[in-house]
């Protein structure tokens, strides 16, 4: 019956995600309430008027969106406008449960980004932040990029071997390297370093702790380079 198809799908789809608006001409006391209960959004009592029925499902598909946009906010980091650590961290436990999938994890480091901040102050840091996020947006657009700290970044990429994640990867990095970064008006040379590894039939942790691992390697050796967790 309606109770038990909307209690079903709300095994998969929350309110957020897909409005129900329930219907019925019954007119047993309580059952609008038993509906929301189960998990409708509205519930309409037969018979109505049609400008009641259009006015419930726009006020329900404005709460849909506005929900959308809160949940987008809450997801994008201020400054960069790419995902932010919330959003890194349960988009890749959800990818992990996609065994099927090929995917590597990569951590991406901007080498003496201190540097940057003490010669030009804390606002041209911003600026060079927001120059590589638009870096890398533009290179990895079929992909989830993050900011997952101060200067550091996190790349899923999805459907890829480990050679294929190396390649990219090294190309964004040369790509970075040959870029006239404009600071304060000033040309400004920047480089990153990147720490890379398999994302599969791994926890969350486990991934992180390999590509971290990776990229402090990177960065002990000579930095400017992508170096891949081996076992």
């Amino acid at each position: 019956d309606g109770f038990e198809l909307v209690k079903a799908v709300r095994n998969f789809r929350g309110r957020d995600d897909l409005a129900i608006i329930g219907l019925s001409g019954a007119g047993k006391h309580g059952l609008s309430a038993r509906f929301i209960k189960y998990g409708a959004n509205d519930f309409l009592t037969k018979p109505f008027m049609n400008e009641e029925f259009h006015c419930r499902v726009l006020q329900t598909m404005e709460q849909l969106a506005l929900i959308a946009d809160i949940k987008e906010s809450a997801y994008r980091d201020d400054l960069t406008g790419l995902y932010n650590r919330r959003y890194f961290y349960q988009f890749a436990e959800k990818l992990l449960k996609e065994t099927s999938r090929k995917n590597c994890l990569a951590l991406l480091d901007i080498d003496f980004f201190k540097v940057i901040n003490d010669k030009f102050g804390h606002e041209a840091g911003d600026q060079a932040l927001k120059q590589i996020s638009s870096l890398l947006r533009s290179s990895f657009k079929d992909f989830t990029v993050s900011r997952v700290g101060g200067e550091e970044f996190a790349v899923v990429l999805t459907d890829v071997n480990i050679d294929q994640a190396y390649a990219l990867m090294d190309a964004f990095r040369a790509r970075i390297a040959a870029y006239d970064f404009v600071i304060n008006g000033q040309s400004f040379t920047i480089t990153v370093s990147v720490g890379l590894t398999h994302f599969n039939n791994v926890t969350l942790t486990s991934a992180m702790r390999l590509a971290d691992k990776a990229l402090y390697q990177a960065k002990d050796q000579k930095r400017d380079c992508v170096i891949q967790h081996s076992e």
